[in-house]
């Protein structure tokens, strides 16, 4: 007999992050429901973390870069019942806080949470944004803000 799922919810903190490498981008790996998919990088807030450092610390984790948070820029919710990353079955709502965020000094990324959730990331040019098989919070995130954040950071270097 198939018990009830766990009830969960989770906050937590992503970022739109630019450089003048593009976007900042992480894959998710076997242990999520959509492996191979790209999406933002970022991650759970942990008791008591301000979310802008929450998006720091998964930054580094994730992607290697030192970021600057620019603005907060949009909160998503999305629920759903499935399997978590352990296995087990869950009534999951997730709260993602979104902020952008500036890479001044962009290097080639690399995972530094090896056996989580992210396994690769990488900088998107501009131009291929689109080309990118991001899952369909992260595209919808970027269809929203992308020009805005590019443009204002171009205009920032330019200035």
């Amino acid at each position: 007999m198939v018990g009830r799922p766990v009830v969960r919810q989770r906050l937590a903190a992503y970022a739109l992050v630019v450089s003048e490498r593009g976007v900042l981008a992480t894959e998710f790996s076997d242990r999520t429901a959509v492996p191979g998919m790209w999406g933002l990088p970022g991650g759970g807030i942990d008791p008591g973390e301000n979310p802008a450092s929450t998006v720091q610390r998964e930054v580094f984790e994730e992607t290697g870069q030192e970021i600057e948070i620019t603005q907060f820029l949009d909160v998503q919710s999305d629920h759903w019942i499935g399997h978590s990353p352990s296995g087990v079955v869950e009534d999951f709502h997730a709260v993602r806080l979104i902020y952008a965020a500036r890479c001044d000094q962009p290097r080639d990324p690399v995972v530094h949470d090896v056996g989580g959730t992210t396994a690769a990331s990488q900088w998107v040019s501009a131009d291929r944004i689109r080309d990118v098989a991001w899952i369909n919070g992260s595209r919808a995130l970027l269809g929203k803000h992308s020009h805005d954040v590019l443009r204002t950071f171009s205009r920032r270097r330019t200035a």
